[in-house]
């Protein structure tokens, strides 16, 4: 199913992209190459939230990830400038949140 997504990937069609990344992860969880397909296209439909959860998951498969944590830089980057032009980031506030619920374990 993994390859029905990356055709409808290269095809620039990411809904369907998308749809066959998340039939091959119900299939096999946890499929890092589906895992980090998904996670691109999610990036591009504009989904930062999803696209860092996945990054997330990525992480937990595979810790040292050059690609994926380059990958979160680029999710990261609008928040970073709009720290130098103050703007509401949400990618931002879902960060702070997720670190302040890790440090109150």
């Amino acid at each position: 199913m993994h390859i029905f997504g990356l055709i409808y990937f290269n095809a620039g069609d990411l809904r369907h992209a998308l749809t066959w990344f998340d039939r091959a992860l119900a299939l096999q969880p946890g499929f890092p190459e589906a895992l980090s397909a998904r996670t691109i296209v999610l990036q591009r439909l504009s989904q930062p939230h999803d696209a860092l959860e996945s990054f997330e998951a990525i992480l937990r498969l595979r810790p040292h990830d050059a690609e994926a944590l380059f990958s979160v830089g680029s999710v990261l980057k609008p928040c970073v400038l709009n720290l130098i032009i103050p703007k509401p980031c949400p990618v931002l506030a879902w960060l702070l949140r997720r670190q302040e619920r890790s440090t109150r374990l």
